[in-house]
């Protein structure tokens, strides 16, 4: 993520326990949304930031109470995703948001 030429990243079929602050185009691309998990918050501040088979989610034990947003864009961001499931948490979308096709996007609030 620290790599500005990086461009895309390829997602194990595994959970990563950490909260993601993305400001710049990139790409994102899990296994599939059961079994690539981000375990914390995803936040876009900026770029277009793509995310794919990947499963956010804020319903467990070590995540009760940290976050209330699983995933967040603002500053002008522009997120587009495919297959992205969102867990106990709402998606908040700050101000200058806009999506791409968001018709297979999942969000369950508690």
């Amino acid at each position: 993520m620290d790599d500005p030429s990086c461009a895309e990243i390829l997602l194990a079929a595994q959970t990563f326990v950490e909260s993601l602050a993305i400001a710049r185009d990139l790409g994102m691309q899990g296994v599939d949304n059961t079994s690539t998990i981000i375990e914390g918050q995803v936040v876009a501040s900026g770029g277009v930031v793509t995310l794919q088979d990947i499963r956010i989610d804020l319903s467990t034990p070590a995540m009760a109470g940290r976050f209330t947003d699983g995933l967040v864009a603002g500053a002008g961001a522009r997120l587009v995703g495919l297959n992205v499931i969102v867990l106990n948490g709402s998606m908040f979308f700050g101000d200058g948001f806009e999506t791409g096709d968001t018709s297979h996007w999942f969000n369950t609030v508690p």
